[in-house]
């Protein structure tokens, strides 16, 4: 979705977010972590119980991202791992490693490329809920959390 757009982001870094999330989480505070860390990209991070069909990361001491999975098998998932909140303060430069051609992944295809070919892949540990909606069982858990007031819009 982004190629197509992607003169429209040359020049500064942007913010990516997958339209079948919510979140109530403070963006501002990912985005700083993310210049400061002078990251080719900075991911929003979280934990949960069960990463079962999510991507999975791990990182360094120092916030960068050494490890990423993209929907384990159960016998890849590490101890230490945190879940990718599809949610992305990125570098214009990026762009130029989503392929022209085909319908590639950012969480499958190129953040996976980038890591191994050295950019700086920084996590920041988002601070509040996310709530994705890319199944109907989820979709349905995050109305109810909605209906319900145990997830609010600050």
């Amino acid at each position: 979705a982004l190629r197509p757009v992607a003169d429209h982001f040359r020049g500064e870094d942007f913010l990516v977010y997958y339209a079948d999330n919510l979140t109530n989480a403070d963006l501002g505070c990912l985005w700083r972590d993310h210049e400061a860390a002078d990251a080719s990209v900075t991911v929003g991070l979280l934990w949960m119980a069960d990463p079962a069909d999510r991507g999975i990361v791990g990182i360094d001491t120092q916030g960068r991202i050494d490890r990423w999975l993209e929907k384990p098998a159960p016998h890849q998932i590490f101890d230490d791992y945190l879940i990718n909140g599809g949610i992305y303060a990125m570098r214009p430069e990026v762009l130029d490693a989503i392929p022209s051609s085909g319908a590639p992944d950012f969480a499958h295809d190129v953040l996976p490329r980038l890591l191994a070919e050295g950019h700086r892949l920084y996590g920041h540990r988002l601070q509040g809920q996310l709530f994705s909606t890319d199944t109907p069982e989820r979709y349905q858990a995050t109305l109810r959390a909605v209906e319900s007031g145990a997830f609010s819009l600050p």
